[in-house]
């Protein structure tokens, strides 16, 4: 679909010709006076706007003006349209004064471009590029931006999850209710847990210091993961706040896959802690590993109440929730796709809810 251009110009000529010159990539309608002008802006919403200075009703400063009051006279460097979701808007001012004080109020007034009269094509062309290119930049950069947001607010919800896994067994060894074994096992996972963290916070360290976090691929068992992320969480789900959560595992005979081996973890924990809460302390949860051709398979399913349709759509978009931050399944799926992975969710009310996680395997 084209862009809408409006041109605001008393001159019905230049109008013409500016729409014959960009018709063909752009959807083109002009304005012959500055009510006029902002009128149809109102209607056609158009993503460029070319404002003469000279209307015969108001100059063009003021047109800007109104429709800046107006709230849409946004231009591409204003990061918080992108964030809200919102076109920006970016005007062109042209005049045939050659004034440099009236040029410098213009850029002031937020205009992307200041163009002098008589307008030649090429000036006009190489004007519109440039404004292409800027808008693209500077969609780069608002990604960027929230990629980093994103990844600090992610490696955080990690380390809450790791400091609940740490806390759920020190409650655990001060019970003195368990065997010598199994305060074996408790210490093994709270010293793991913390190896963990370490590794987190050496990454929040690196994005401060502004180095790329990426992560180190091993060759492993995906049945070596998934106990571990289960033996990690079981006394929390088995705890004094959970009255009857029951864990039960099926391993199949897997390949081996190539990932990090903390981020899944990670990942593989934020998903479990999920079907917890879904339980509200009392249910089912299971987890199976297979193999489906290439791939190796994880499902992970609850015996909870389900999630309704329009949810689940959105479950691993940023802040889409049913209880949580709404940031532990967003972060699953990227950490997943990230090792060339898919994360899918099936769920319906009364039904509970499986996560089914799909790895390639070793070749």
């Amino acid at each position: 679909m084209k862009e809408n251009i409006l041109v605001i110009d008393d001159d019905r000529f230049i109008c013409k010709g500016i729409s014959a010159l960009l018709e063909k990539y752009y959807t083109v309608d002009y304005a012959l006076t500055g009510k006029e002008g902002i009128d149809k802006f109102q209607k056609t919403s158009p993503r460029i706007v070319f404002v003469d200075y000279c209307l015969p009703d108001m100059d063009g400063l003021e047109v800007i003006g109104k429709l800046n009051h107006l709230g849409c006279g946004m231009t591409c460097d204003d990061v918080g349209a992108y964030a809200k979701g919102q076109q920006a808007v970016d005007v062109i001012f042209m005049t045939s004064c050659g004034d440099v004080e009236l040029a410098i109020k213009a850029l002031r007034a937020g205009v992307f471009n200041y163009v002098e009269k008589p307008i030649e094509s090429e000036i006009l062309m190489a004007s519109l590029r440039r404004l292409e290119t800027s808008r693209m930049l500077e969609q780069q950069r608002y990604r960027a931006e929230l990629e980093k947001e994103m990844l600090v607010f992610s490696l955080g919800h990690e380390l809450k999850n790791f400091l609940a896994i740490i806390s759920g067994n020190v409650q655990l060894l001060e019970s003195g209710t368990v065997s010598q074994p199994e305060r074996k096992k408790a210490f093994e996972t709270v010293r793991t847990t913390l190896k963990d963290s370490v590794a987190i916070m050496n990454k929040l360290e690196d994005y401060v210091k502004l180095k790329s976090v990426e992560g180190v691929s091993q060759l492993l068992d995906v049945n070596s993961l998934v106990t571990n992320a289960v033996s990690s969480l079981r006394y929390i789900f088995e705890g004094a706040d959970s009255r009857a959560v029951k864990i039960d595992t099926h391993l199949g005979n897997c390949k081996k896959i190539n990932v990090d081996p903390i981020e899944v973890h990670g990942a593989l924990v934020n998903i479990l802690i999920n079907a917890g809460y879904a339980l509200k302390g009392e249910g089912d949860i299971a987890i199976s590993t297979s193999m489906e051709k290439d791939f190796v398979v994880i499902k992970i399913s609850d015996t909870g109440p389900g999630i309704p349709e329009e949810i689940r759509e959105k479950l691993c978009r940023p802040f889409t929730s049913t209880g949580g931050t709404g940031i532990g399944l967003f972060w699953s799926s990227f950490i997943v796709s990230r090792w060339g992975g898919t994360l899918g969710i099936e769920s319906a009310p009364g039904r509970g809810t499986m996560a089914l996680i799909r790895f390639p395997c070793e070749r």
